[in-house]
């Protein structure tokens, strides 16, 4: 009920069709009959989907589906799991939403940023960082190659900082 808008009692005469109709993950064409799809897979069925609604909205979904079969193969049912993906779309929309913002207005204001795990010496470092220096797309995050720019008394403040955080 909560995913198709049907209520049980008004669903039990429809066709599967009318109460379940998912779409592709562009919300375009039919994914067709899911049965026959999860019946012939020798492999667990698995599709990011859009399901239409009793008012036609328009909701994504993740399908999941597996046949159960006896020893010898014959298939005695199905097992299929919806699960609505609203929220984590709406969540990696907003994130999505947020980098952006702030890649641009780092590279607006000339500002990147880099993060070192002093254990591994491996990090990450912005784009605008690497534009900013002039960063190859070969060039590799970690501490060695980053101390290379950093110059004099700053060097020494960094590689002092970070040997204390590692004690």
């Amino acid at each position: 009920e909560k995913l198709t808008a049907w209520l049980a009692d008004a669903a039990v005469d429809q066709p599967l069709a009318a109460v379940f109709a998912p779409l592709d993950e562009a919300g375009v064409h039919p994914l067709g009959d899911l049965r026959a799809q999860i019946t012939a897979a020798g492999e667990p069925f698995v599709r990011n989907a859009v399901l239409l609604d009793r008012s036609q909205q328009r909701i994504p979904i993740h399908v999941q589906g597996v046949a159960v079969r006896l020893a010898d193969g014959v298939c005695v049912g199905l097992v299929l799991v919806l699960r609505d993906e609203t929220e984590r779309r709406r969540m990696e929309d907003s994130v999505r939403h947020m980098n952006e913002l702030l890649q641009g207005m780092g590279a607006l204001a000339h500002v990147g940023g880099w993060e070192i795990d002093p254990f591994t010496q491996r990090g990450v470092w912005t784009q605008e960082l690497a534009n900013i220096y002039e960063l190859g797309p070969d060039a590799p995050p970690d501490m060695a190659y980053w101390m290379q720019f950093c110059e004099g008394r700053w060097r020494l403040l960094l590689e002092s900082a970070l040997n204390r955080l590692m004690q």
